[in-house]
């Protein structure tokens, strides 16, 4: 697979390429995630023979057809493709304390709110540790597009054992032997017009 520089070509060559890994294209060889109910129940009405009432396109549809107008390549296999990957990305990042590639990642707002609790973690003398993390779903929940920005929001499941020690690897916070159930939403946004696979994470939020 060729690299391909995304910006600061030679300052970040290397975090932007991972940057469009995460969230422009899929590894070969790789299986996508399944796609979301909704999005299969959508399509499966727009290929099917329809009713005057069906004949009315949904939002989702609309939306999903507004996107791909303006990228030819956008599908929503490849995006969740790429979100799952971006959601691994930013989860280790965090957890690392490594705020020069959230930088790229994630947009200005949420720096500062993941820095302030990396500095505190710092100025703590804690480290956080992720024991155990996986998948288990990736949906899209919504789509829209508001003054030329696409916003899509990706619901994930995961599994995670995080945990926090002290300067003596003391564990503060967090069980080894346990693992958490955690669902989030996720929001993604770019310029509709973009020519550029980049997506920057703009929010995230329990789904319970």
């Amino acid at each position: 697979m060729d690299i391909i520089d995304l910006f600061f070509i030679v300052l970040t060559g290397i975090i932007a390429y991972r940057l469009y890994t995460a969230l422009g294209q899929r590894d070969e060889g790789q299986q996508p995630p399944r796609p979301s109910k909704n999005f299969s129940e959508e399509w499966r009405k727009r290929s099917a023979p329809s009713t005057q009432e069906e004949k009315k396109e949904s939002p989702l549809i609309t939306t999903l057809k507004q996107i791909q107008h303006a990228d030819k390549t956008f599908t929503q296999e490849r995006f969740l493709q790429g979100a799952e990957k971006a959601f691994e990305l930013i989860i280790i990042s965090f957890i690392k304390g490594d705020k020069e590639r959230l930088k790229y990642l994630v947009s200005s707002a949420l720096l500062k709110k993941f820095s302030k609790t990396i500095d505190q973690r710092q100025k703590e003398e804690t480290t956080a540790e992720l024991a155990f993390f996986r998948v288990t779903r990736t949906e899209i929940k919504s789509m829209e597009i508001k003054n030329n920005i696409t916003l899509i929001e990706v619901n994930f499941g995961s599994e995670q054992t995080q945990l926090l020690k002290n300067k003596e690897g003391k564990i503060l916070e967090g069980d080894p032997d346990h693992i958490d159930q955690i669902e989030e939403i996720w929001t993604f946004e770019r310029p509709l017009s973009s020519k550029e696979p980049t997506w920057v994470l703009t929010e995230t939020a329990s789904a319970a």
